[in-house]
């Protein structure tokens, strides 16, 4: 007699010959699959020689969690049948992203996810049109301003307002669903973005610093710099990005921290 099994997934008991999951309707044939190749790969469930790095999960508090190990072999991130799986993620793509080693390079490959890969910046970063950042859960792309409007009535008559500035960036704030939100066309060539005393402002975003991090437009770009923020300020990944010891990465709703230095079994 074959005895039931616990879902890999949510642990929940299942009964002998079921496919799926009745819980949570994960693949069991897919978890087997995963074990039989994790059997041949050194490089999950344990410490090796062939571990290079590790992906280390991070709770909602800041504290550490899971412990996922990187080795020589390319791994793929999604939300069905991936290696790494966030099954129950809504805003992880089924095929989302790829972290693999390019030579002594480990490499994160946004797979043309829906919502992008997004990396921690560290100090300062030039941005152009269509890039995207994140500052606490406030989601910004880079635009052209747009064409000004006239300055003259149809019978000639001046309308009088606040001069414009001269450089031809603007600030779209997107909403969740892709939805465009407001628009800052900034009259400075300095734009501060935080919870309060800021130029642009989110005083309701419980995960943005008071003055989180700041543009500055010239005619050539628009640099973007974090300020010593709490949580971070993130940049949408343009196809692929290597990856450091101590980054931190944004994959959905999941927050991941790059660790090397991984210590070696005898």
């Amino acid at each position: 007699m074959i005895d039931a099994t616990n879902c890999p997934q949510c642990d929940a008991r299942v009964a002998p010959g079921n496919r799926f999951c009745g819980r949570c309707g994960y693949s069991l044939m897919a978890a087997g699959d995963a074990a039989e190749s994790h059997e041949s790969d050194p490089s999950v469930g344990r410490s090796s020689a062939s571990v290079h790095a590790r992906l280390i999960r991070i709770h909602s508090g800041g504290a550490d969690g899971d412990i996922i190990e990187i080795g020589s072999k390319p791994k793929t991130i999604g939300r069905i049948d991936a290696d790494i799986c966030f099954s129950e993620d809504a805003f992880v793509s089924p095929l989302h992203a790829s972290i693999f080693f390019d030579d002594d390079r480990l490499m994160v490959r946004d797979e043309q996810s829906a919502n992008g890969v997004f990396k921690r910046l560290s100090g300062s970063v030039i941005l152009k049109y269509g890039d995207v950042f994140m500052a606490g859960e406030e989601l910004m792309r880079i635009e052209d301003r747009g064409p000004d409007l006239s300055n003259h009535d149809a019978e000639g008559t001046s309308f009088f307002g606040s001069a414009p500035n001269s450089h031809p960036y603007a600030v779209r704030q997107i909403l969740e669903g892709g939805l465009d939100g407001l628009l800052m066309r900034p009259r400075a060539n300095r734009l501060t973005i935080g919870r309060e005393r800021c130029d642009l402002e989110f005083p309701y975003d419980r995960f943005i610093s008071s003055t989180h991090c700041r543009l500055e437009f010239d005619k050539t770009g628009v640099q973007l710099t974090d300020l010593d923020s709490r949580n971070g300020t993130y940049t949408k990944v343009n196809s692929e990005a290597e990856l450091h010891d101590g980054d931190f990465i944004f994959i959905g709703r999941q927050l991941l921290r790059v660790a090397f230095n991984v210590p070696t079994s005898d």
